[in-house]
């Protein structure tokens, strides 16, 4: 379409609608890298939302994504091995996408009773499978010097016997029929698309995660928290060690104005707050806060001594607990203080809660945190049962939620939330937000910048409104999973007051 036609850029969700609504699946497919820009030009370089959440009264539809890899790792390009093409590079998961698509692996195949031409069918689900196992085939394969890894990865929310992703004309004899959909051998020609739309799919499907994490999820949610590890993956040891280590519970457990913040790991050399007086209880480890009421929330903002900043939510009746790991901020906990009536008291119930917690951010933060519907639906049963449910938990399900296209559910939760006087992360309410709603829910939520890196990228498809003297402040970020700032943007907060107004 020809933008020239457009007046700007808020008016295309109404020229696009027709179009859109005609569209019942979506296939993005990408090989490209997931890892932290290199150098603080490419960090500034920034997009704007092709989708925009565009406010309607129909349900959404599907979208499948498909990656090249898990977060953070690197998509491959590897050298031809002849001498005749050894300048030449080809990209490992784009090849094997291109053999897998034009009938290179007939088990996947599908032979279609729908009356429609070519009869063969290539759909989501099986794809995502064999992707993985024809990447590390080739690599093994490649016999390459160096060592290296890249495992694809896809979030599928398209119903499984209604959505394909390619057509193949099959060979001359025909396959002998067993009944329902058959497999074949061979190709002759390929077909990208649909030919007619399909029904409505349900938004709410299972997306894509390895087998281990979600039966890795069942077991604690059964109350299992040690396993074997003699056959388990290297991302799953990793996963429990990091689970195991920051399990632990560290001091204080209470502050007398029953709300604080606690470092471990790392240390600030200064924190930050116009609207609420905080104090060094340990200088650079422990900060108390004297919240003006049971509802004010607030940010402090906290400055390490690279000139590098974090803004963290002050929520009254809750100690945050900031970890860091060779001078990276590695997880952020909310626990209630000792002396509060949020605070529970057993030891073990305690421990669980937080396990699975740090499980789902060490899942999280390698890539792997999909569950399947039921596995999310378990979740959040889960954090609903604690009379006042984790916040930092919440945030992680609603990512997960959005991701799953549930969210009818985590509006509900939102709602459940508000009723129970629970504390909500700004991040939760924008993604509960939709377009031409109201704004008055993200206001009264805990003041005003995601938590977690991924979310600046919401804010435009959702229709936020953020303060203009703060619109630059998404390019001024760290890599990594939270909202870690570069000096330059700690130095604007400190001239530019950032309480709420």
């Amino acid at each position: 379409m020809d933008s020239s036609v457009l007046p700007n850029r808020w008016t295309w969700p109404a020229v696009l609608r027709p179009l859109l609504e005609s569209v019942p699946h979506v296939i993005l497919i990408s090989d490209a890298c997931r890892t932290a820009a290199a150098g603080v030009q490419q960090q500034f370089i920034t997009g704007s939302p092709i989708f925009p959440a565009v406010a309607g009264g129909t349900a959404e539809k599907a979208v499948d994504q498909f990656f090249a890899c898990t977060l953070g790792n690197p998509a491959l390009e590897v050298q031809a091995q002849d001498a005749a093409n050894a300048g030449t590079f080809s990209a490992l998961y784009t090849e094997a996408l291109l053999e897998v698509l034009s009938g290179g692996e007939p088990t996947i195949i599908e032979i279609a009773n729908d009356g429609e031409m070519p009869e063969g069918l290539i759909r989501p689900w099986p794809l995502k499978r064999v992707l993985r196992e024809k990447v590390s085939s080739r690599l093994i394969a490649l016999n390459l010097h160096t060592r290296a890894f890249q495992t694809p990865d896809a979030r599928i929310s398209s119903d499984p016997g209604l959505a394909w992703i390619a057509r193949l004309t099959p060979p001359s004899p025909r396959p002998v029929s067993r009944g329902g959909n058959l497999m074949f051998k061979g190709s002759r020609r390929l077909v990208l698309g649909s030919p007619r739309p399909c029904p409505e799919p349900d938004v709410s499907l299972e997306v894509s995660t390895p087998d281990w994490v979600n039966s890795r999820l069942n077991e604690l949610l059964s109350g299992k928290e040690s396993w074997t590890h003699t056959s388990s993956p290297c991302d799953e040891l990793e996963i429990v060690t990091q689970a195991d280590r920051q399990v632990e519970e560290f001091e204080p457990l209470h502050f007398e104005t029953r709300c604080g913040i606690k470092l471990r790991g790392g240390k600030a050399v200064e924190a930050v707050c116009p609207s609420t007086h905080v104090e060094w209880v340990v200088k650079g480890e422990i900060l108390r806060a004297y919240p003006r009421s049971a509802q004010a929330m607030d940010l402090v903002l906290l400055i390490f001594d690279d000139g590098s900043g974090a803004m963290v939510p002050l929520l009254p009746e809750f100690i945050a607990e900031l970890s860091f790991e060779n001078g990276e901020w590695v997880g952020l906990a909310y626990e209630a203080s000792e002396n509060s009536l949020f605070h529970d008291p057993d030891p073990a119930s305690r421990r669980k809660r937080r396990y699975l917690r740090e499980f789902v951010l060490a899942a999280v933060e390698r890539g792997v945190f999909q569950p399947d519907r039921d596995i999310l639906v378990a979740l959040v049963a889960r954090l609903l049962e604690a009379p006042v449910p984790d916040p930092i938990l919440l945030l992680y399900l609603a990512y997960a939620l959005d991701d799953a296209g549930m969210v009818w559910r985590l509006r509900e939760l939102v709602t459940e939330m508000q009723a129970r006087g629970a504390a909500l992360l700004f991040d939760v309410v924008v993604l509960a937000h939709r377009p031409g709603e109201g704004q008055d829910e993200l206001r009264a939520s805990s003041p005003g910048m995601p938590l977690l890196a991924r979310g600046w990228s919401g804010l435009a498809a959702r229709e936020v409104a953020f303060y203009e003297e703060l619109a630059n402040v998404s390019r001024m970020r760290q890599p990594g999973l939270w909202s870690r700032y570069t000096p330059a943007a700690v130095h604007f907060f400190q001239q530019q007051p950032f309480h709420r107004r």
